[in-house]
């Protein structure tokens, strides 16, 4: 809460897992779960934005950074979940629009 508190945002955006073909999982609910305490915790709006995809879509751009120079060292660990967040947030304000 420490980091809302600072930011101050207007909502959250929490990734929503889903199956491949748009169903629940196991982890689904309890993501649900978090989100429904994380409103109650923030006293701010969470939205949902699919996760199908997202750290595909976040290795095929460390892999593009790579290939072209843009990124010269090593990827490390929390690249790839860092990149996915910037996806699911770029995602669901394009929904937004």
């Amino acid at each position: 809460m420490k980091l809302v508190a600072e930011w101050r945002p207007a909502a959250l955006v929490v990734g929503l897992p889903l199956m491949e073909d748009g169903t629940d999982q196991r982890i689904t609910t309890l993501t649900r779960k978090f989100a429904k305490e994380l409103e109650a915790r923030s006293q701010l709006p969470v939205h949902f934005s699919d996760e199908r995809y997202s750290s595909r879509a976040a290795d095929d751009l460390l892999r593009d950074a790579r290939s072209s120079g843009a990124m010269t060292r090593r990827v490390k660990k929390g690249d790839r979940d860092g990149i996915a967040a910037k996806i699911l947030l770029e995602q669901f304000l394009q929904e937004l629009s």
